[in-house]
């Protein structure tokens, strides 16, 4: 039994529930009581929308030696995705973190 496999797999899960977790407290974050309840699940949504498109254009590329500060550095890509893989990536991104985030702006606004 190969147990490092078994612990790359637990840690990948437990990376992506901190994500999902972070997008719930990040959606009761954004909720202001000055806006509207509308333009809060709009702001949030809009947000989400924004990664998700960053992610999807960087699909299946990585860059290296960048600069901490001023960026930079050399684009390398790894795989040549296409258009189905890189669409079911962003669409997926985005409904993972657009479920918890919106259901955070509607707790936060159930306890105001």
């Amino acid at each position: 039994m190969d147990y490092s496999n078994i612990l790359y797999g637990v840690l990948g899960y437990l990376g992506k529930a901190v994500i999902v977790i972070g997008a719930f407290y990040a959606g009761r974050h954004m909720e202001t009581n000055n806006q509207p309840k509308w333009f809060n699940y709009l702001t949030v949504w809009g947000l989400v929308a924004l990664l998700s498109l960053g992610a999807w254009s960087s699909y299946g590329t990585h860059t290296e030696d960048a600069d901490p500060l001023y960026g930079c550095g050399d684009t390398f890509i790894d795989f040549e995705p296409t258009d189905k893989e890189r669409n079911e990536y962003g669409l997926t991104l985005f409904f993972s973190l657009s479920i918890p985030a919106l259901y955070g702006v509607y707790k936060k606004q159930q306890e105001t």
